[in-house]
């Protein structure tokens, strides 16, 4: 499915200079996928004992295609711009292996491994503006091809059983093992270190009368640097604003302690209460720095940013999550989920000082059953600005509206669907500061859609746009590997 995004970026940054500019940039790209899979599951005589195994491979062809000038706002003629072509390849096999063996009525064991192969191709050729010829050339130093390739194994172990004849615990523990290996056309082969990591969890809980449970969970998991984040190429298609990646990059291991309660009534509401603390170490977040001088190959850029990614230290977070569901007679049913937290970044080894904010996130749904085969949604969601280590991250509101009509036994439905349709665009400014600069950038993002969808069951199998996310609970506790 292919898209086009139009936006400006109004920025103001103050150094040892101050400069006022306007940066319009058009975009479009394009994917196309395949994912074709093999599951084999073995049943035995005894209850609960199984054995299956699966291989998954995918492969998607990536286009993408910007087109960027920058002019000062005293003036209306370009003074700088570029475009680039950015066509790339990924392929993914997933090989999986698990099995269950009871032991006795009340413990189950299961085990299991899974491999990850990925290879990434990309090259992304740049043509930066000349002004004096008024015209675009193609830029060797800006240009690059790569390829990413990683190899990740992971062994599990879990067991399931009754503590106290009470109490449903279920603990586990996985190891992964990542192997990453990348060229860049400007820079040869790149050294990226391997790892291992123990990922450990626990999830005890009870089941009260009246519909009620209470959960108290640990779990860890690894979050993965990506191979963009990993890519020491220069992106200059923001002459002012550079972004590169950072190969000495260490995957972030997060820990998360939960408290949950949930409700069901006889009516169908529903209500879940979630107190939580969250903490990452090697906290990996986009860290800005101002040069009044930065050489890329034989281009020298002055009075310039650089943004990459870093390792900045620790971020705690505490917090609560509600989430309310409510039908309203049989037609109208009304959902809610309020998160509230404060978080916490120490900063490590990085110039600066430790920051704290408070964070929330609300959104709200509703849906209207005209008749069994005609269905009206209408979703609203409010992100609070959120701090980072150098600054504030801008709020972001969305909105949208579906209608939609089930045919054939309810086995197809047509969806006319609208997002942020009152207004085009969402504007976000962002601020950051440093030891030698602040940077202002508002951006105004098309955000507005109008779409149409169509989908249609096979049987049990229904195909869906995209593939639906594993539930966290089986990533930390089977041999789902980590993101």
């Amino acid at each position: 499915m292919g898209y086009d995004n139009e936006g400006k970026n109004y920025r103001k940054t103050v150094k040892d200079s101050t400069f006022n500019d306007i940066a319009g940039t058009t975009s479009n790209s394009h994917n196309e996928s395949f994912e074709w899979g093999l599951n084999y599951r073995k049943n035995f005589a005894k209850e609960d004992q199984k054995l299956e195994f699966s291989y998954l491979q995918s492969y998607a062809n990536n286009y993408s295609f910007y087109q960027e000038t920058k002019q000062y706002t005293a003036s209306d003629s370009i003074y700088a711009g570029s475009n680039g072509k950015n066509p790339g390849t990924q392929k993914e096999t997933q090989i999986t292996i698990d099995y269950a063996q009871p032991l006795g009525k009340l413990a189950i064991i299961e085990l299991g491994g899974k491999a990850i192969l990925s290879d990434i191709n990309s090259t992304s050729n740049v043509h930066t503006y000349n002004k004096a010829q008024n015209s675009y050339f193609f830029d060797q130093t800006l240009s690059n091809a790569f390829n990413y390739k990683s190899t990740i194994y992971a062994g599990y172990l879990s067991t399931t059983f009754k503590l106290l004849n009470w109490l449903d615990v279920k603990t586990g523990v996985r190891y992964e093992n990542t192997k990453p290996e990348a060229y860049f056309s400007n820079s040869g082969n790149v050294t990226l270190k391997s790892y291992g990591t123990f990922v450990p969890s626990a999830i005890i809980s009870h089941k009260f009368e009246k519909s009620q449970m209470v959960k108290l969970s640990y779990t860890r998991r690894i979050e993965r640097p990506a191979y963009k984040d990993l890519n020491p190429f220069v992106n200059a298609s923001d002459s002012k604003d550079l972004t590169m990646g950072n190969p000495n990059l260490k995957p972030e291991i997060g820990n998360k302690i939960e408290l949950s309660y949930c409700k069901s009534f006889e009516k169908g509401s529903n209500i879940n209460a979630t107190f939580f603390y969250r903490g990452n170490k090697d906290d990996i977040q986009a860290y800005k720095r101002a040069y009044s001088k930065f050489v890329v190959g034989d281009t020298s850029y002055t009075d310039v940013s650089v943004t990459t990614r870093e390792n900045v230290g620790r971020e705690n977070n505490y917090g609560i999550n509600l989430f309310v569901s409510v039908p309203i007679k049989s037609k109208l049913s009304l959902r809610t989920n309020i998160a509230y937290f404060q978080r916490y970044i120490i900063n490590g080894t990085l110039d600066g000082k430790n920051v704290q904010g408070y964070n929330y996130r609300i959104n709200g749904n509703a849906t209207y059953s005209v008749n069994s085969t005609l269905v009206i949604e209408l979703s609203g969601n409010f992100n609070s600005p959120r701090i980072n280590v150098q600054g504030k991250m801008p709020s972001f509101t969305t909105y949208n509206f579906a209608l939609r009509k089930q045919f054939f036994k309810k086995k197809a439905s047509l969806a006319f669907t609208a997002t942020n349709f009152f207004s085009r665009n969402v504007e976000q400014k962002t601020i950051q500061t440093g030891s030698n600069f602040t940077s202002i950038n508002i951006r105004e993002i098309p955000y507005r859609s109008f779409g149409i969808n169509f989908s249609y069951k096979f049987g049990k199998l229904e195909f869906k746009k995209e593939r639906e996310k594993e539930s966290e609970d089986n990533n930390q506790l089977n041999p789902g590997v980590g993101n």
